[in-house]
């Protein structure tokens, strides 16, 4: 696959999966961190890219608002063919395709963080920005 080929997709569905704050934690604004998670995951059949995200404020080792969200993406037909390997029958999904997904991704996390929060105490806490390329290393191959 060449750098930089432009892959027709679209964003298909937004779903929160888990939202929960915690009421007894009397969590300041310092010595908070953030526990961040990253997953991506796809069916072959409907050429969709899901890529669920979680996170997790903490505060004195205990969380107090925990998010985890989930993207869809559909992807040309014609674009998701070309990540066939047919040497293998795998996949191969380009990094800078899957970091750009979750980039998406993590963008509607923190508009579904800023959503769930409004007008409460815990709207003060946002979801930093996030360095994607620390976390995707290479390009996703799955096997069919």
């Amino acid at each position: 696959m060449t750098k930089n080929k432009i892959i027709g997709f679209r964003l298909a569905s937004i779903r929160t999966n888990e939202f929960a704050t915690v009421e007894d934690v009397n969590a300041g604004e310092d010595k908070i961190s953030i526990k961040t998670g990253v997953g991506v995951r796809m069916s072959i059949e409907k050429c969709v890219i899901f890529v669920d995200t979680k996170f997790t404020f903490i505060y004195d080792n205990c969380p107090f608002i925990i998010l985890n969200s989930e993207c869809s993406f559909i992807v040309d037909d014609n674009h998701f063919k070309s990540f066939k390997n047919d040497s293998d029958d795998s996949y191969v999904i380009p990094k800078d395709f899957i970091t750009h997904l979750a980039v998406i991704a993590v963008g509607t996390a923190r508009g579904i963080l800023h959503s769930k929060t409004e007008n409460t105490e815990y709207n003060k806490y946002l979801l930093p920005t996030i360095n994607l390329t620390k976390i995707i290393k290479e390009d996703l191959v799955v096997k069919n």
